[in-house]
């Protein structure tokens, strides 16, 4: 049975917990990625352009499918692509703005997500028993 995770859980997360939606948002955030290269490389004129944006395009793809092995061999729930109205908001504005713009934000989330990984890393070793799953 796949495991949902929200933020909105009323019990107490366990890192365990905090761990699925960690991996969860850095998936929908590399699928988000994803879309916006594929976006990118569509309305580019320069074949060389064009085919930068491929590239970063093929590399969120293949981060993307990594979160998902990772989600799934943890019998974790992978979320839907855009799911959110939030998401498909955030979605259009990027497309509307200028390509360094996209590539900030992607970054920014990258960072974002970074640093909840390290902080997850951090409470497994001042915590190791957060990380027993008591379902």
């Amino acid at each position: 049975m796949s495991k949902v995770i929200t933020p909105f859980t009323k019990r107490k997360a366990s890192g365990l917990s905090l761990l699925y939606l960690g991996l969860q948002r850095s998936y929908r955030h590399q699928r988000m990625a994803f879309r916006l290269y594929q976006a990118l490389a569509q309305r580019e004129v320069l074949p060389d352009k064009q085919k930068l944006w491929l590239i970063l395009a093929r590399n969120a793809e293949k981060s993307a499918a990594t979160y998902a092995i990772r989600l799934l061999c943890l019998d974790a729930k992978l979320p839907q692509d855009l799911n959110h109205w939030s998401d498909r908001i955030c979605y259009w504005l990027l497309l509307k703005c200028k390509p360094e713009w996209v590539i900030t934000w992607v970054e920014w989330q990258q960072h974002k997500d970074a640093r909840l990984f390290l902080q997850l890393w951090k409470q497994l070793l001042q915590q190791p028993s957060i990380w027993i799953s008591h379902e």
